[in-house]
């Protein structure tokens, strides 16, 4: 493969959080002195090998431009968003184009999650420096895990082969263009952007993200990144 392939990020922050329950978006929440849509761009304007980070923003955003963070020059680009986070996806992807070559890397990040770790992205750009399609961040299914009809257990899923998704995810740049516009036309529903890729027939390989690597749903979350992020 290319060993010359830049890195590229997108991080899909156009959400409205509904099961956040507040009338800011969950992204701009305030989290140990900055937003949580900070706290989530830190480590990959960090990171010395990540290229450009594509933040997709809701078209009437009011928020955002406010933020040091806005103003941090030629490593941060800007688009709407769409009607979905696929969508969003796609429209990053498209700004993209002409600029990311196939064989590139696109890591994409979700803007609610503010603990993401420098080692967790080493690990996932070790993992995929060879690899023809891409990986993503996931942790192995501790709990006994049930399934569940109307708040009655129907049975008890063997978690053996489970792990949680979370990101970021990372495939070559073709691989995931193609997969989401071919996934968008047929209106399948990618919950994350290796369904997508799935989808397609191509296998995504896992990398074991680190356990603090969560993603603010509630507000309860909130307290737990706080706590997770002082201890840094």
């Amino acid at each position: 493969m290319n060993t010359a392939a830049r890195y590229w990020v997108i991080v899909p922050a156009a959400g409205s959080g509904t099961r956040f329950a507040s009338e800011i978006p969950k992204q701009y929440t305030s989290l140990a002195g900055a937003t949580v849509l900070q706290h989530a761009l830190r480590p990959l304007f960090l990171h010395p090998k990540l290229h450009t980070v594509v933040i997709v923003l809701a078209p009437n955003d009011s928020y955002f431009a406010g933020l040091k963070i806005a103003r941090h020059g030629t490593q941060l680009d800007c688009v709407d968003g769409g009607n979905s986070r696929a969508e969003s996806v796609l429209n990053a992807l498209k700004f993209l184009q002409g600029k990311a070559k196939q064989n590139d890397f696109v890591l994409v990040h979700d803007a609610a999650r503010p603990c993401l770790r420098a080692a967790e992205i080493d690990d996932l750009l070790a993992a995929c420096e060879d690899e023809a399609v891409g990986a993503i961040l996931a942790l192995p299914m501790n709990d006994t895990v049930k399934r569940v009809t109307d708040h009655k257990i129907v049975e008890t899923v063997d978690r053996t082969m489970l792990w949680r998704a979370v990101t970021p995810q990372m495939f070559r740049f073709g691989v995931l263009f193609d997969a989401v516009t071919e996934a968008l036309k047929v209106n399948y529903e990618i919950t994350d952007e290796a369904s997508a890729v799935e989808r397609a027939g191509l296998s995504v390989n896992i990398v074991e993200a680190d356990a603090s690597n969560i993603k603010i749903t509630r507000q309860q979350d909130v307290s737990i990144a706080e706590s997770l992020l002082s201890l840094e």
